[in-house]
């Protein structure tokens, strides 16, 4: 017995995976990106206090989340309990901040705590998804020389009509 529990019940095996998705997955400072996480408990044992950890980069700032079972905090989703082959989902929505840019990756990893979780499958613990941030900078000196050119070729083409 293990704190009065039957050693039985205090170890268990399951398989814990998750999946994330984004979209969209390429976007612009003062968009917004919605990353949807899967937790899943491909059984065969039920799990108890689940926790998909999931650090939101610094280029984004969240503007909702919604779970389908337990509760999120800031970068943990805690899921009180699943039962064989059950998932959850979660869905965060945040703005890409000014200044962001580049490939931006994210992260997001499930374990559980009791009973003592032996998982069969630890490879699928973790799900990483890239989102490319393609900042808008201003305008290049070709960009301008190439719009000043044809605003003067119109103006010849219209001044030529008359």
């Amino acid at each position: 017995m293990l704190f009065n529990i039957p050693l039985l019940h205090a170890i268990s095996y399951s398989d814990l995976s998750v999946t994330k998705a984004v979209l969209p997955t390429t976007a612009h400072p003062g968009e917004t990106v919605a990353f949807t996480i899967v937790a899943y408990n491909g059984g065969p044992h039920e799990v108890f206090d689940i926790t998909v950890n999931d650090v939101i980069p610094a280029e984004f700032t969240v503007t909702n989340a919604n779970a389908s079972a337990g509760s999120w905090s800031a970068p943990d989703w805690s899921i009180p309990y699943m039962t064989n082959n059950t998932s959850a989902t979660l869905t965060i929505t945040a703005t890409i901040n000014n200044g962001a840019n580049g490939d931006v990756y994210n992260t997001a990893s499930i374990s559980a705590s009791f009973p003592l979780t032996l998982d069969l499958y630890p490879s699928n613990n973790a799900s990483t998804r890239t989102v490319t941030i393609e900042n808008q900078g201003p305008l290049s000196n070709w960009t301008i020389m190439v719009v000043v050119l044809l605003i003067i070729a119109i103006g010849i083409f219209i001044k030529k009509m008359r």
